[in-house]
């Protein structure tokens, strides 16, 4: 009865009677101790739709979504009659959403109001839908559920759901997930039920995406409307039709997040949303942002989104840090649009991020073409950052023929194929280029230069934009292009030199299952390591090849004033002020443990797995970024693996205490590391020196333990008993 009065009453009510049985079953699911498979008899299911769910589950998945795409009910009939076979009809993903999309009915475009603004995605009961060159991306307010596994179901709260597709945010339990399906699912439905399905209007305009809003009543459901939901489609099946490339897409997802979060959502202002954005920094530098990195990135973006931070709103100061934030929390796009409102106080910064993202792009392309011409090779990238006479010099006078020794970059050409990435200016490429030893350097890798626009250096000085969120940006390109092409990544900076063997060793220990690898370097008087290098007997040219212990002797027996006031000695009255590791005189040489480590080394499988880049700062945030929970960082043991002497460090830097170590003034200093740099006191370096300036410490394993245990973060913990 309820059915038959339903069936004659709109299709709002047709649909919270679907939805309240649908709850029904979720009850008995419940009650039964079962896992729910969902499945609706108005919508037509793809092969092996089942099976990709239950794929999906042995995988971990506790709850699959996904959106349904409207099909005309007649016109699809015709589409499927050649699928049929006897009383079955079997259809892949692919060929169904292809006749699917093939079948909507496009309604004429209706007048706006207002802006007058029109897009090129459709919007239908709830969804947005984009078409592109190979798939759909679809984002809604209702979503399909296809599986609520039995752990999400004994959480489920005890009441009566109406609308189970609108309803889910509420259903799952506070730390779970729903997985959303994506082209590598290969999980594809059409829905045949309700009038007007498979009516599509031709543009989203004012007057549709005006709907969308009215759906959304709780920020849970913004949070799961900004989820895609991937389909593959077949052009050779879909016909000829009108899509979107991905850059247009990107710009029309933004505007529409942006009205539903502002339109559900009462905008925080620039003050609130800066104090969250500081609070969900603090969390993912916690041991608990280790294990929920995506959903601390997520909510920032959704902070940032409904923060209301109007041009007239924000002042100039509160404007830059809203910037700040939107890089660290990989929102790019949100900080190109906040400079571009800060008009002359924020045009250098607006032009410097619109040109890097351009840069970005190219290497993409960049890196495919690559790929495309080396399709099998297993590929290893170098990158360095370089610009200015005296940089430059260095660079291709001492770090790179030492990286040309055998066992670096001609090891790995060996190997396979090894890229090396300079960033720099157009006109220091040119001097790099017509560099005697950039010949050996081209024979041995394919180089690609990133050349950024040299007035923005002075830029740069003359609006105080920081220097490292800048060069920190520039060094992120190296990381960006190795991403692109699923390689090794080496990120050497330029004014060190390199022990012989340091590459290949580097290598052996990504291979043997390490996702990252650092070391500590020995900082050396300029002067006094360039006389030694110098002096080096070359036996080819352009090659300086340099035992690893050879080089840390070296290194140390010219090391500075900075390495030397981090050695725990009752004689070092004058401690470095920001130390970056704490060195200890030991009967075969210094022990070193770092607490903030350079990331010289990161696997392609690392890097092949999705991660939100920091943008500013390398040797801050890429290997917490990079490892959350789960990764393996080598801290080398023995330095002379990879023996580094460093001999550009600023002088700015140098600011030492008044006194010696101090235990309170070292762990302030570190109050706001990740807890990775936290871990990596733990490991122990080696570096085997002769002859050490001080007598070794009688009291180094308790030293150590008393600075480890002031470094450990601890987790609430609710043990029984």
């Amino acid at each position: 009865m309820l059915a038959a009065r339903a069936e004659r009453r709109v299709d709002v009510e047709l649909e919270w009677l679907t939805g309240a049985l649908q709850g029904l079953h979720l009850t008995e699911a419940k009650r039964s101790g079962a896992d729910f498979y969902s499945v609706n008899p108005n919508a037509v299911y793809a092969d092996a739709f089942l099976e990709g769910v239950l794929r999906l589950e042995e995988s971990g998945k506790a709850a699959v979504l996904l959106a349904a795409l409207p099909a005309n009910r007649s016109a699809i009939r015709r589409e499927l009659a050649r699928f049929r076979c006897g009383r079955t009809l079997s259809c892949s993903p692919i060929e169904l959403i292809s006749i699917g999309l093939r079948t909507l009915v496009l309604a004429s475009r209706t007048t706006a109001q207002g802006r007058g603004e029109s897009f090129g995605c459709k919007v239908l009961r709830g969804q947005v839908i984009w078409e592109g060159k190979d798939r759909l991306e679809i984002h809604t307010t209702r979503h399909e559920v296809a599986f609520l596994a039995r752990a999400v179901l004994e959480k489920l709260p005890n009441r009566l759901f109406m609308k189970l597709s609108t309803d889910v945010d509420e259903i799952m339990p506070d730390g779970i997930l729903p997985h959303f399906v994506c082209e590598a699912d290969n999980i594809a439905m059409l829905d045949l039920g309700g009038p007007g399905a498979g009516i599509c209007s031709q543009y989203a305009d004012d007057a549709h995406l005006d709907q969308l809003p009215s759906d959304v009543t709780r920020v849970s459901q913004i949070d799961y409307f900004r989820q895609p939901i991937f389909l593959a489609i077949s052009r050779s099946i879909c016909g000829k039709r009108s899509w979107q490339e991905e850059a247009a897409i990107v710009e029309e997802r933004g505007i529409i997040f942006k009205r539903v979060g502002n339109a559900a959502v009462k905008p925080l202002g620039a003050t609130q949303a800066l104090k969250v954005m500081h609070t969900l920094h603090k969390y993912e530098l916690s041991e608990y942002g280790l294990d929920n990195l995506a959903r601390v990135i997520a909510e920032g973006h959704r902070v940032l989104d409904v923060a209301g931070c109007t041009e007239d709103a924000v002042d100039e100061f509160s404007r830059i840090h809203l910037i700040r934030a939107s890089m660290n929390f990989d929102y790019v796009d949100n900080a190109i649009a906040l400079a571009k409102c800060g008009r002359t106080k924020t045009a250098f910064t607006h032009e410097f991020l619109v040109e890097m993202m351009n840069l970005k792009a190219v290497n993409i392309l960049v890196a495919r073409e690559l790929r495309r011409n080396h399709p099998d090779a297993a590929f290893s990238l170098i990158g360095s950052i370089v610009w200015g006479q005296l940089f430059v010099e260095k660079f291709m006078s001492y770090c790179v023929p030492t990286l040309l020794a055998e066992g670096n970059i001609p090891a790995l050409a060996r190997k396979g194929k090894v890229v090396h990435s300079i960033v720099t200016t157009h006109a220091d490429r040119d001097i790099i280029a017509a560099h005697p030893a950039f010949a050996r350097l081209s024979e041995l890798a394919d180089v690609v230069f990133t050349c950024f626009p040299a007035e923005f250096l002075t830029q740069r000085e003359a609006e105080q934009y920081n220097f490292y969120h800048f060069y920190g940006f520039l060094d992120h390109h190296s990381v960006f292009l190795a991403e692109s092409l699923h390689a090794d990544l080496y990120l050497l900076p330029v004014d060190c030199v390199y022990s012989q063997k340091s590459l290949s060793n580097l290598s052996r220990h990504l291979e043997a299952h390490a996702d990252a690898c650092s070391v500590a370097a020995i900082e050396a008087d300029e002067m006094k390591l360039l006389q030694w290098l110098d002096a080096q007997v070359k036996v080819t040219p352009h090659v300086l090849d340099i035992s690893g212990a050879k080089l840390l002797q070296a290194a140390y027996d010219r090391s500075d004033r900075y390495f030397r006031s981090q050695i725990l000695s009752p004689g070092n009255t004058a401690f470095c002020r920001h130390p970056r590791e704490l060195v200890w005189p030991v009967v075969d040489g210094l022990a070193i443990r770092s607490i903030f480590m350079h990331p010289v080394a990161v696997s392609a499988r690392m890097l092949s797995r999705p991660f939100h880049p920091h943008h500013e700062n390398v040797d801050f945030a890429l290997l917490p970024r990079l490892l959350q929970n789960d990764g393996k960082l080598k801290v080398i043991e023995d330095a002379s693996e990879v023996a580094i002497g460093h001999f550009g460090a600023p002088a700015a830097r140098e600011e030492y205490l008044d006194r010696g170590f101090s235990l309170e003034a070292f762990a302030e200093v570190h109050r706001f590391d990740y807890v990775v740099h936290r871990r990596c006191f733990a490991s122990q370096q080696l570096f085997p020196v002769k002859e050490p300036l001080h007598a070794p410490s009688v009291d180094y394993a308790a030293e150590v333990a008393l600075i480890q245990a002031a470094l450990v973060r601890y987790r609430f913990r609710a043990d029984p008993g």
